[in-house]
């Protein structure tokens, strides 16, 4: 594989099922770390389990956003690219600051309603790395 190869393609299937089905706030979270600024946005399900009286909705997944781009594990994307990914739900609550996302949504219990740790921060980190270009980084 040359470098323009492995700059450009996605990363291993099982990482994309991680950062997608169970991480993806600790993906978003290390995008903002890599990019430095940016704010965090959720997909949710205003039908799907609510996680408590204040958040009446199941939060779907999460990205980074930085200029006017969405970013998740799969890279840069529209924002109908990720609702067709999650069957078509399309609700949005934008601009969350990513500090005091992580700090208030994302845990390792359950009083938390994501899950991450620093350990998939920095497997993150290291998966954006990796395959700059796609994250809408530079080299």
């Amino acid at each position: 594989m040359n470098i323009f190869e492995s700059l450009f393609r996605l990363p291993p299937k099982s990482d994309i099922e991680y950062y997608t089905e169970e991480a993806c706030a600790a993906f978003a979270y290390a995008l903002y770390k890599v990019h430095g600024n940016g704010t965090i946005s959720v997909l949710y399900d205003p039908h799907g389990e609510p996680w408590n009286d204040e958040h009446d909705f199941e939060f779907t997944h999460v990205v980074f956003v930085k200029d006017n781009t969405m970013y998740d594990i799969r890279g840069g994307q529209t924002k109908e690219e990720i609702e067709d990914h999650f069957g078509g739900i399309s609700m949005w609550s934008h601009g969350y600051n990513p500090v005091h996302f992580w700090e208030d949504f994302v845990g390792e219990d359950e009083k938390y309603p994501l899950y991450g740790d620093d350990e998939d921060v920095s497997s993150a980190i290291s998966i954006i790395r990796e395959r700059p270009s796609i994250y809408g980084l530079t080299e």
